[in-house]
């Protein structure tokens, strides 16, 4: 079983698309997500290599199972603290502890034989949420989003270019 763990957003600062996604917001989209991968729903639980613009997930192109999300306090659980130590991420994780966690698992579809295969190239793609709902004049996020998966991509939205 291959999984990773990575940023899926950051909450109170506009990413690269300008959107912003507010605690409030993104601790209930959380938790209702979180419900669906608890009940191994169909729906929120699997993802796809590459994101797609569509607000239902394809089975047919799924490449991994969503296994859990969670919003970092001020530490990491010391097997997570291992790993991002291991990964050279854990100073970025302490300066961004306001980011949105999800841990992956790879299924064995053509999809999620494809990105395992990127991963034993030693090519780490990000993590990229995909969701449906309105966005303010100011890019700030509605209360009416609905976290629809948590796409691997070649770039994620999440992280501004310096």
């Amino acid at each position: 079983m291959t999984e990773f763990t990575g940023i899926v957003f950051k909450t109170g600062q506009p990413n690269k698309n300008g959107r912003i996604y507010t605690p409030g917001v993104t601790d209930r989209a959380i938790a209702e997500y979180q419900k669906n991968i608890d009940n191994k729903s169909a729906i929120g639980e699997f993802g796809e290599l590459g994101q797609s613009n569509s607000n239902v997930v394809s089975l047919e192109h799924a490449s991994h199972r969503i296994k859990e999300m969670w919003i970092p306090k001020n530490r990491l659980p010391r097997k997570k603290k291992k790993l991002y130590k291991k990964l050279g991420k854990y100073q970025e994780w302490k300066r961004n502890c306001k980011c949105v966690m999800a841990t992956i698992e790879i299924v064995d579809t053509p999809g999620g034989k494809s990105l395992k295969a990127l991963l034993n190239a030693k090519i780490k793609p990000q993590l990229a949420v995909r969701g449906v709902g309105s966005v303010n004049s100011n890019g700030i996020v509605g209360e009416d989003f609905k976290l629809i998966s948590i796409d691997a991509v070649s770039e994620s939205a999440t992280f501004k270019k310096r």
